[in-house]
């Protein structure tokens, strides 16, 4: 696995602890991310899974599809982005 997966592995698990971190039983995570992260997150989604015993909802788009869907009001707990697509958030 290349270090740059591994990296960011490390930091999409520690973004989805902190979710958790507001409640001790198990719940239902939204997570909004851009199509860049989707084999890094459908990768480590099982895992957390079942060591957790929360249940991941992935939901993978453009960057620019995902802030349409926040702007209308979609619930979600976790945003993934990838620092490229940073800009095209800003600016959309």
């Amino acid at each position: 696995m290349a270090l740059r997966s591994v990296a960011a592995i490390a930091a999409i698990s520690v973004s989805l602890l902190g979710a958790l971190s507001v409640s001790a039983k198990a719940a239902e995570i939204v997570v909004f991310s851009t199509v860049a992260a989707k084999s890094v997150l459908e990768e480590i989604a099982p895992a957390f899974e079942r060591d957790s015993k929360h249940k991941l909802t992935l939901r993978f788009a453009t960057a620019a599809e995902l802030k349409a869907e926040i702007e209308k009001g979609a619930p979600f707990d976790v945003f993934v982005l990838l620092s490229q697509h940073m800009r095209q958030i800003e600016d959309a």
